[in-house]
């Protein structure tokens, strides 16, 4: 059986004026049943829920908490998550039905996938969905969780189930035919081989889409967390009648990120997923060479800290130029690799055993005279 992990983005499934699809839904339930016969089983992560939530308040409440719909604080959008999750959830079950799809319903917060033990149980339960074919229909716990404590969009989560799963392929459904290369343009990239830092400011517009909170540039990322973990990657049009059998059939539709030829542990795919937190080291060219060649992070080779992080927390590694080269699990917490960020001469005197002689980069090594991320809690993406 074939495994793939699809996100349909709210804007597939909602029209402009917050109007359920269910024409669209119903489309996409025939094409997963008529695969599932062909032996194709779909992990399903879907947005909407506050979208359905905004409709939903709407007509019964006013506009009493849609005041600042673009810009909805925290809260709000978990109370309109909370309300559009039960009417989302309802259609599927509705429509799923009429193809006798078996389906469940399956909310996920970052820290199960933070927390190795949570992360192999999570395995273990999507794959006894597979076998029992019971087609989850995936979102994040939006209520209580919020800034780096969330996935922040669903393509990051379709992107770790995806990674989780094993999946062949993680197809992302959105409004329209792929990536574009420019905003004003109406031609869609083909194939991307890399989706990397410079992929992002070239192709990518930081627009998100109007109900939902992703974007392409969310799609890139994601993309490239598949593709470290050997994942294809696909941006097609979810309003297209057949599009997902028409991909799955061989057709070249959308734009499809080449993924890495990477054979990864299951430790190194949960480092993969456990990453991308959003707290970062900003490396040199020697540090970073040392790192392709498979070495330990020394402190003397970082130039900038960022984010907040514990002791044994992971952490993106990212060159001078802000590519993201891999991730890995911090020996020190950020409090005291943040002395890095300082000027040499605010230096003197962070550490008695160096005392004033603590005047250039050097004197790093007598500070931190343990790597900051070992060899073998580091993975290259």
């Amino acid at each position: 059986m074939e495994k793939n992990t699809v996100k349909i983005g709210t804007n597939v499934i909602l029209n402009e004026r917050l109007g359920v699809n269910k024409k669209q839904i119903f489309n996409i339930a025939k094409q997963i049943a008529e695969l599932s016969k062909k032996g194709y089983f779909f992990y399903i992560i879907s947005s909407g829920a506050i979208g359905f939530g905004k409709k939903t308040l709407k007509q019964k409440q006013g506009s009493a908490l849609l005041a600042t719909d673009v810009e909805v604080r925290p809260l709000h959008n978990g109370i309109l998550a909370t309300v559009g999750q039960v009417e989302l959830i309802s259609c599927y079950k509705e429509i799923f039905a009429q193809f006798n799809l078996k389906m469940a319903q399956l909310l996920l917060a970052r820290d199960m996938f933070a927390d190795r033990k949570k992360c192999e149980n999570l395995k273990v339960f999507l794959k006894e969905l597979c076998e029992k074919n019971i087609i989850p229909i995936i979102n994040e716990y939006d209520p209580l969780i919020f800034g780096e404590q969330s996935f922040g969009d669903n393509d990051s989560l379709a992107a770790a189930v995806a990674v989780l799963t094993d999946s062949s392929k993680l197809i992302l459904l959105s409004t329209v035919d792929g990536i574009y290369r420019a905003e004003d343009s109406n031609e869609v990239i083909k194939v991307i081989e890399n989706a990397n830092k410079e992929i992002e400011k070239r192709f990518c517009f930081q627009k998100t889409s109007k109900f939902g909170r992703g974007g392409m540039l969310s799609k890139l990322r994601a993309a490239k967390l598949a593709s470290s973990a050997g994942i294809e990657t696909f941006v097609i049009n979810g309003l297209k009648e057949n599009s997902i059998k028409d991909l799955l059939s061989g057709k070249k539709i959308g734009t499809k990120i080449i993924s890495l030829k990477n054979n990864l542990s299951e430790k190194q795919k949960w480092m993969l997923i456990r990453g991308f937190s959003g707290s970062k080291l900003v490396i040199d060219e020697g540090a970073k060479q040392a790192i392709l060649q498979r070495k330990s992070l020394l402190a003397v080779g970082i130039r900038k800290v960022s984010g907040k992080f514990d002791e044994k927390d992971y952490v993106d590694i990212c060159d001078l130029s802000g590519d993201l080269i891999g991730i890995g699990m911090v020996n020190y917490p950020f409090e005291k690799l943040e002395i890095l960020n300082k000027s040499p001469h605010l230096w003197v005197g962070y550490s008695k055993r160096c005392g004033d002689k603590i005047k250039d980069r050097n004197c790093i090594k007598k500070v931190f005279q343990k790597e900051v991320i070992h060899s073998n809690n580091l993975i290259l993406v």
